[in-house]
């Protein structure tokens, strides 16, 4: 079993790994939107309980994680896209 891994660390980066960097990125995306879209939706219910300035408070943390995942997923695929220099 050793073998296997020290074998898979010996092949060296491809095309593949950007798409894959890529990939990785928008899944955290997609996992983050869902956090915003659940509290988002439970803030609502909650409208007019006291509970919501609290709730507001993670709101906003939430969708400032949002936009970190999407400009992380932007310099990814820009990375992943670009054309190497001749």
């Amino acid at each position: 079993m050793m073998l296997t891994v020290l074998a898979t660390l010996a092949i060296p980066p491809s095309k593949d790994d950007g798409r894959l960097a890529v990939e990785a990125q928008l899944k955290r995306v997609r996992t983050q939107v869902a956090a915003v879209r659940a509290v988002a939706d439970h803030a609502e219910q909650l409208a007019q309980a006291a509970a919501v300035d609290r709730l507001t408070e993670q709101l906003v943390e939430e969708m400032a994680r949002l936009g970190c995942r999407l400009l992380e997923a932007a310099v990814s695929l820009a990375d992943a896209t670009r054309r190497p220099e001749a």
